[in-house]
């Protein structure tokens, strides 16, 4: 009896071939490169000068530069920072007077501030992204903040409500304030604010007034003594920061020890409903304080579903207090007693609607027999306590190690089934060892101590993660002082939908990503919250559909681009004076495999000796999408060979599997007509370039002559350079009209991930040039990057002859330092060391009461105007007449009006559900073509 050989049908699921760039917004995160951070005020029951610090944790190596805008001659402070590193800029980089109002350490002096508006907001802005900590600090007092980056600001309302613990210390003390700063991040910004109760400066309760602020300024709002802020509304027409908490007070009052509390709060549309909240170790309770912003908001002691309400909180403003505890602490003389007592050390909460959390670590003066708490070790913090809807996958952050604060602890809170996937590089001092949480065991929680680390060396850097997401915050204990935040977490707003893995929102609302045709997309508008219940949806294909939950699934079997619009309305729970409905558009492509073939073949006996025809035929152009292709291949005999180049692709799936390096893969497949056969398929990975250059124009300067050096980072692939100077790297630019070129060098070894690309400048004549970088794609052929570069060649030094000791003068056009240029119609204007002191082709000396011209002496400069466009000169500089340096630096020149014959850049417009091209004023279709 014969045995069939079987034929094969090889079927490929191509992932991650070359799609086309996408346009998103900054990830949502609480990392990102540009912060706004102001402080609240601090006292403390000893005397000493304040001494916050402003605190970067990094994951690549980046320069970070922090500013105050409305100080415009302080030049602020940078400082490159490594990868994985904690640094800190302290009042020794940033003295009090640029953000903080007082040097004097007194609640006399902070309250003083009531009503204030100054100009104390810093504005920190890294090239990589970064997370970076606020602390605020005082001799015996400490607390500290993680800062929310302007895209999480500018991405939500701009609408807050406040939080603090309300205040009490010994009377012998001085007054217990609360209070919080209002900082603009945009000129003419307008700010309503609604205090809950009478401020130091005599605004009345729950009435509201308006202030004016511009970028940079800050605005304090502090309460009358032992008066609570908490439930304050504040309000903007563009993005604010709100920093909160206490200028000095007691938690819960009547207990020992004081301290200053101080957090950033979140916009509300980040607020949540579900929660983990812990016990911090090392202290015998934690108050837990719930705000919420809707009128009977109900919370919930475990999910939801079980109905176990232990509170409904009246009106929106108000705030829920509870105490969490290991053994119940002495509660004689208490002040603020909480609502409720809870023997545990971590709950799960959840609410009918969407409320902040913020978990204040008590006084070490409140314990309990037996005790957890170490020595005196730990004076009060706050911390906001991040709703499981904001879990971040990865994040990367650090420790406030000061020279009394040594202890650091964290708490970490994910999912119970997957706590072995949750790691934290560099190990902490504990392990880490998960629990379930009481009331809900599909969550667990770690409290571990994280390291012993003060001012000297330590692990203070760490990076935490975990596939399905974390929230986490840290704290730390010293002698009498402490201090808490959060890690940092997601930051994906109300309004937020998630189709598949993309997340469209206020900022990213257009992507060239494709989805695929028949592919079952599933939209979701839950991201970030879960208080969407119902959703009108148009597929923008002519479907509609309207959804009683917040996730619906769409299918399209048509390519083309996509126009979505989703009605989102609130939970069915939540009013809707406070959730009206609203809808969020965007817009995606759908896409159409480019081959899909079925084959049809008969089964060829085992022995059977025949020659081989239409081994295989394999897809010879890009395939836009991952749907299954099936490829015929003819078998004539048991084996099969086959070849995949992946040119420009990173990876393949092969047969069920993905490979990302070349290889050769061996399996036994059969067709749809149950023919077998033994494969074997070579494949081959070849990535493409992928690199980027900023286009840092500041920097960008250079002496005509001089060579210019642009950096690049090469991410992946390699770059054409084969010749000496790189025949395929090139500036390109377009000077009166007509498109020049100049050929570029790189730095030695472009295998290396970043470098320089020197670029020559004898052949561009002193002005702003407008160009691009290209550099060819060393393996794929067909790829070219471009990058816009904005360059300014300053006149060299040489242009400027000095005569008799006394005297410079410019060269004519063609005579000694002059190449060649025309200044016939130019204008001038002389600077010594900075400042303008003549105008005209020659400068003298002035001279002295003698009638004796003085020498020159120190850096001179000439800017040289033509046709309105002004161009510094590079410096010489002279002592006692007599040239000392040339200058091979150029004056930073003053902006230049733009070159009119530099054409606009194309951006992409969205009118009436179609994507169109604008450039030069004129507009186009997606295919090129002029739309008249």
């Amino acid at each position: 009896m014969k045995k069939q050989t079987k034929l094969a049908s090889l079927v490929l699921l191509l992932i991650g071939i070359v799609m086309p760039q996408f346009i998103q917004a900054q990830q949502a995160s609480t990392e990102g490169k540009e912060f706004w951070v102001a402080l609240t005020l601090c006292a403390a029951p000893s005397t000493g000068t304040p001494e916050p610090f402003i605190a970067v944790s990094t994951k690549e190596a980046t320069t970070v530069t922090i500013t105050n805008p409305n100080l415009p001659n302080w030049p602020g402070v940078s400082r490159p920072i490594g990868a994985n590193q904690w640094e800190v800029f302290d009042i020794n980089d940033i003295s009090l007077d640029k953000w903080y109002p007082t040097s004097a350490n007194s609640i006399a002096n902070a309250a003083q501030q009531a009503g204030k508006t100054n100009n104390f907001g810093l504005k920190v802005v890294a090239d990589k992204d970064v997370s970076v900590y606020a602390a605020l600090r005082m001799p015996n007092s400490f607390d500290a903040a993680n800062v929310l980056p302007i895209h999480v600001l500018q991405n939500a309302a701009y609408e807050y409500y406040t939080q603090d613990y309300p205040p009490y210390i010994k009377p012998d003390d001085g007054e217990a304030l609360s209070m919080f700063t209002v900082l603009a991040t945009e000129d003419g910004t307008n700010v309503t604010i609604t205090p809950t109760c009478k401020t130091h400066d005599g605004k009345a309760a729950n009435a509201s007034f308006t202030i004016p602020l511009n970028a940079g300024q800050t605005y304090y709002v502090i309460s009358e003594t032992l008066q609570t802020l908490s439930g304050s509304h504040v309000e903007a027409d563009k993005p604010i920061a709100v920093f909160q908490g206490n200028v000095f007070t007691q938690i819960p009052g009547g207990k020992s020890a004081r301290d200053c509390t101080y957090e950033q709060a979140m916009p509300i549309d980040y607020w949540g409903t579900q929660f983990v909240v812990t016990r911090s170790k090392e202290k015998d309770a934690n108050r837990i304080r719930i705000t919420s912003m809707n009128d009977y908001t109900d919370i919930y002691l475990g999910p939801k579903e079980n109905g176990n309400i232990i509170y409904t909180i009246p009106k929106a403003g108000d705030t829920y207090e509870l105490e969490l505890y290991k053994t119940q602490p002495n509660q004689q003389s208490l002040v603020h007693k909480p609502d409720a007592f809870i023997t545990e050390d971590a709950i799960f909460i959840e609410s009918s609607c969407p409320v902040a959390v913020y978990s204040y670590d008590v006084s070490n003066g409140y314990k309990a027999e037996p005790t957890e708490m170490v020595g005196d070790k730990g004076d009060p913090s706050m911390v906001w306590i991040s709703p499981l809807e904001q879990s971040i996958k990865e994040i990367t952050f650090g420790v406030c190690g000061t020279n009394k604060t040594d202890e650091h602890f964290i708490d970490i809170v994910c999912r119970t089934s997957d706590i072995n996937q949750t790691t934290l590089t560099p190990a902490a001092t504990d392990p880490l060892t998960f629990t379930p949480v009481p009331y809900n065991a599909q969550w667990s929680y770690a409290r571990i101590h994280l390291s012993t680390v003060g001012t000297g060396s330590g692990n203070k850097v760490f990076t935490l993660q975990n596939p399905s997401g974390v929230i986490a915050h840290v704290y730390g204990n010293g002698d009498d002082e402490s201090y808490a935040y959060s890690v940092g977490s997601a930051a994906v707003a109300l309004g937020s939908i998630n189709v598949n893995t993309q997340t469209f929102d206020r900022e990213k609302n257009f992507s060239t990503t494709p989805y695929c045709v028949n592919e079952e997309l599933t939209f979701d508008a839950n991201a970030g919250s879960t208080v969407i219940d119902k959703v009108d949806w148009d597929f923008g294909d002519g479907t509609y559909q309207t959804v009683d939950s917040a996730t619906a699934k769409h299918t399209y079997s048509v390519p083309g681009w996509y126009d979505v619009t989703a009605k989102l309305y609130a939970h069915k729970e939540c009013p809707e004076t406070t959730y009206p409905p609203f809808e969020v558009n965007f817009t995606f492509r759908v896409v159409r495999p480019v081959y899909e073939f079925v084959p049809e073949r008969v089964c060829k006996d085992e022995d059977y000796t025949g020659s081989m025809k239409n081994d295989t035929i394999w897809p010879d152009e890009t395939v836009e999408c991952s749907d299954t292709i099936q490829i015929p291949v003819q078998v004539y005999k048991k084996k099969t060979s086959a070849t995949i180049n992946q040119e420009g692709r990173d990876s393949a799936l092969v047969n069920g599997k993905m490979y990302y390096s070349s290889e050769t893969i061996k399996w036994t497949t059969e067709n749809i007509n149950g023919c077998d056969s033994f494969v074997t398929c070579n494949l081959t990975i070849i990535t493409c370039l992928d690199m980027d250059i900023e286009n840092d124009s500041a920097n960008q300067v250079s002496c005509w002559g001089e060579p210019l050096n642009i950096q690049y980072t090469k991410l992946k692939g390699e770059i054409d350079y084969k010749g000496e100077i790189g025949d395929k790297v090139q500036f390109v630019y377009t000077l009166n009209g007509e498109k020049k070129t100049v050929d570029v060098a790189l730095s030695e070894g472009t295998k290396n991930v970043s470098g320089t690309i020197t670029l020559p400048t004898e052949k561009l004549a002193p002005g702003v040039h407008h160009g691009k970088i290209q550099a060819k794609d060393y393996y794929c052929s067909d790829l070219t990057m471009e990058f816009p570069i904005d360059i300014t060649i300053s006149y060299p030094d040489s242009i400027m002859k000095p005569k008799f000791g006394n005297t410079i003068a410019l060269y004519q056009k063609g005579k000694g330092g002059n190449k060649g240029w025309d200044l016939d119609k130019s204008t001038f204007v002389w600077y010594h060391d900075g400042d303008s002191v003549a105008t005209g082709p020659v400068y003298y000396t002035p001279k002295d009461a003698n009638g004796v011209s003085e020498k020159l002496n120190g850096e001179y400069y000439v800017a040289i105007t033509t046709n309105g466009k002004t161009i510094l000169s590079c410096p010489k500089t002279f002592k006692d007449g007599v040239e000392v340096t040339k200058g091979s630096s150029p004056v930073a020149p003053a902006a230049a009006p733009e070159d009119d014959n530099t054409p606009d850049p194309a951006k992409k417009v969205l009118q009436n559900r179609q994507i169109f091209i604008v450039r030069d004023g004129q507009t186009f279709n997606i295919y090129g073509q002029k739309v008249q």
